[in-house]
């Protein structure tokens, strides 16, 4: 068998390897703040979806049962509680890299109130994500319409 037979079958030479593994090494440095954007997109998404769902649930829950909801926002900590008649339901709490910032709302606590034939309380809700993401949530005056844009750059 001759030398060339013999080093072709010996398989790659350390360098090769190290070569593939810094190549390999090089794009998964490249991809992790990516994927770290696409996960932070994903949770505003999912968070303003949420805060949207429980605002129209709060709206539909009082034209039904013909009492009032409220929705109450505190500015300072990035949670909000569900209230029915004045008795406290539960409060959900956004994902630690979601904040919010109230547009219209100028109140240290907001509160939206949905009532039976009315809405009392309107503006937009912005979430805002650690990469600058943003996604909008508005209410609108007399009718109460909610309206979520979506997740934007």
């Amino acid at each position: 068998m001759s030398c060339r037979q013999r080093r072709s079958e010996a398989g790659h030479t350390l360098l090769e390897l190290l070569l593939v593994l810094s190549i390999i090494g090089v794009l998964f440095t490249l991809l992790i703040p990516a994927v770290n954007r696409l996960y932070q997109r994903f949770e505003l998404d999912t968070a303003s979806h949420l805060v949207t769902t429980e605002l129209r649930r709060a709206q539909v829950s009082a034209r039904v049962h013909g009492d009032e909801h409220e929705v109450r926002f505190n500015r300072f900590t990035p949670r909000y509680t569900l209230w029915e008649q004045g008795v406290f339901l539960q409060q959900q709490q956004l994902p630690s890299r979601v904040a919010y910032r109230l547009g219209y709302i100028e109140n240290a606590v907001a509160t939206l109130v949905f009532g039976p034939t009315r809405a009392t309380g309107s503006g937009s809700i912005r979430l805002v994500n650690g990469v600058g993401q943003q996604a909008d949530i508005k209410i609108y005056p007399v009718s109460g319409h909610i309206a979520h844009d979506g997740v934007l750059p």
